[in-house]
């Protein structure tokens, strides 16, 4: 894996906050006493004592963390085993801890409490959790049966509960209304969430049938409801409405969203089909809108320009986005083939651009700031060497994380291998096994046929999560006759390629049987399995061995193939080799079946091998033409 960055200076930031990858799925670096972020600019450091900063990273937790999540001012962390952990500003409940009092102080009034070390939040501690979200001042957390837990800065209905009349007060003139320690959002019971997204001010969901729910602020159009004059406003003006409790974004009714991204004035949604929505303040191209002249005004001086409810990217259409993420005051996108888009305020180098003579500015804090109303691409991204799969934004500056296209094989220690050998040796030896998989070859022509194949748990739930929640959630039985032994049936996975990912979950490596041909005990099977059963570095390891194994005759198939089982790294693969060996290609009926079947792939080949130059003299001849 690797990390990019650009923001003011042009720095190359090492670690995306949002995933932890700077050690695989073990540790977690980190900087700041107050901040789990490196700090580049003198103002993000207002909350802190002047000069506390950290500039080389520091191993600071050392739990097998699956998520880091870093706000304003705290940070989180989710573990393999779901529990959260929370360091940074414990002010204003943001830590989810219920006795802040033995805590220490900074800032100039000591009025900054805060948490130095990562710490357990104990309200969650029971329910396990696979994802988390901080804003300014709260956080949120999904469990694994689809709730949502809350807590921090409940103002402006931030955190969906209703009533907040009971709840602790803070700040100056006890204006803070916060709820110490996570509590379930009961507006979103019934309602299976998958994923949360928070703002400054707002906070949104999306549901297992791809509805998107938002509660918070809802001035600037941040919540996507049209009309909000029948909302309730917060202190004595009467512009701060505020939704208190979830309500189902209408606007997106219809479209099955995947995820969402919020940042302070604005927020996006990106569909199943790969389209983009986005709502909110519209200034600074926050949007991706070409023109905002029509749109409504509001603040001091209507000097903030917005979108009320969700409307396509348009600039987007045509590239199948799979990831978005919002700055402040910027936006960026990733689409399947790899390709990173930016838009929103270019100010310190936020979207990548070295050039951005050519954008138009706006006045901002007495500086013009540039902005780029439309989406672009990112320039300067190692396409050729290394695939985008994630990107991150936060106030000023922006990363990606990447996967090498190419990757070699990285030899396991011989500690490691001794260790895989003697599990591998277990896989083999039937005396302790406590589970056996009943796995039923799929009917292809030819009558259906069972093998059973023994196994144990507790190497299956060390090494995988999906094995782990399958025992652990009740969702096995006893096979009759075998004293303490689990059966687990198993159907669509044939038994030659299931001893396959045993081998792998054993030995922490495939079998050297394995070939790159079509059959039970091969890679385009395994890379089935691997996505049937959520094993996602062995489809990352798949997609390694079948991107070295292109040739000019499997490269269709396997591209088709990748888009079925959406392995990313190994469709873009595919189709960059496609575009540098079209002649050989061509000459293969594999590749003209795939065409058939996939009428886009011969567009977009056609489009990727004309140049930037000859596709605009083509623009330039059409216009010419009458």
């Amino acid at each position: 894996m690797r990390s990019l960055g650009w923001c003011s200076a042009g720095i190359y930031v090492t670690y995306v906050a949002t995933y932890a990858f700077a050690k695989p799925f073990s540790e977690v670096w980190a900087s700041s006493v107050l901040c789990a972020l490196y700090l580049w600019e003198p103002r993000a450091l207002s909350a802190c004592t002047p000069g506390r900063y950290v500039d080389i990273p520091h191993l600071a937790f050392e739990k097998d963390a699956l998520q880091i999540e870093c706000g304003e001012y705290h940070s989180l962390a989710v573990t393999r085993g779901g529990e959260v952990w929370a360091w940074g500003g414990a002010t204003c409940g943001r830590l989810g801890i219920a006795d802040v009092s033995g805590l220490p102080h900074e800032g100039e009034d000591d009025s900054e409490v805060y948490q130095p070390v990562p710490t357990v939040v104990a309200g969650l501690q029971g329910h396990e959790v696979v994802q988390v979200a901080c804003g300014e001042d709260h956080s949120l957390a999904v469990t694994r049966g689809g709730e949502v837990w809350a807590w921090g800065s409940a103002t402006c209905g931030r955190l969906g509960i209703a009533d907040v009349s009971g709840l602790p007060r803070e700040g100056e003139d006890d204006s803070e209304v916060y709820q110490p320690v996570p509590t379930v959002v009961a507006g979103l019971q019934g309602h299976e969430v998958v994923q949360v997204a928070v703002g400054a001010y707002h906070s949104l969901a999306v549901t297992r049938g791809g509805e998107v729910w938002a509660w918070g602020s809802a001035t600037c159009g941040r919540l996507g409801i049209a009309d909000v004059s029948g909302l309730p406003h917060e202190g004595e003006d009467d512009s701060a409405v505020y939704q208190p409790v979830p309500t189902v974004v209408a606007g997106l009714q219809g479209h099955e969203v995947v995820q969402v991204a919020c940042g302070k004035f604005h927020s996006l949604a990106v569909t199943r089909g790969g389209e983009v929505w986005a709502w909110g303040g519209a200034a600074f191209g926050r949007l991706g809108i070409a023109d905002v002249s029509g749109l409504p005004h509001e603040g001091e001086d209507d000097s903030e320009v917005y979108q009320p409810v969700p409307t396509v990217v348009a600039g987007l259409q045509g590239h199948e986005v799979v990831q978005v993420a919002v700055g402040a005051c910027h936006s960026l996108a990733v689409t399947r083939g790899g390709e990173v888009w930016a838009w929103g305020s270019a100010r310190h180098g936020a979207l990548g651009i070295a050039d951005f003579s050519w954008l138009p500015k706006v006045l901002e804090e007495g500086d013009l700031t540039p902005y780029n109303l439309t989406p672009t691409a990112v320039p300067g991204m190692p396409s050729v060497e290394y695939h985008t799969i994630a990107v991150s934004a936060s106030r000023n500056h922006s990363a990606a994380l990447l996967m090498p296209r190419y990757t070699a094989q990285v030899d396991t220690s011989s500690a490691d291998a001794s260790v895989d050998n003697t599990l591998l040796q277990m896989l083999h030896d039937p005396t302790f096994a406590d589970v056996e998989f009943v796995v039923t070859t799929p009917a292809t022509g030819k009558v259906p046929t069972a093998a059973t194949v023994l196994a144990h748990k507790a190497v299956l739930c060390t090494r995988s999560e999906y094995f782990r929640r399958q025992f652990t959630g009740g969702l096995c039985e006893a096979a009759p006759g075998h004293g303490e032994r689990t059966r687990v049936d198993v159907t669509d996975i044939a038994p030659a390629t299931f001893r396959s990912v045993l081998h792998w979950i054993y030995a922490g490596k495939l079998p050297p049987e394995l070939g790159d041909c079509n059959g039970e005990a091969s890679l385009p099977a395994m890379l089935q399995a691997a996505d049937k059963l959520q094993l996602q570095l062995l489809k990352m390891e798949v997609q390694e061995r079948l991107v070295v194994n292109l040739t000019p005759k499997n490269a269709g198939s396997m591209w088709q193939l990748a888009r079925q089982y959406m392995a990313a790294a190994l469709e873009a693969s595919a189709f960059a080799y496609m575009v540098q060996h079209i002649e050989k290609v061509q000459g293969f009926d594999d590749f003209h079946t795939v065409c058939e079947s996939e009428p886009q792939l011969a567009k977009k080949l056609l489009s990727a091998m004309i140049s930037p130059e000859k596709r605009s003299t083509c623009r330039k001849r059409g216009r010419e033409q009458p």
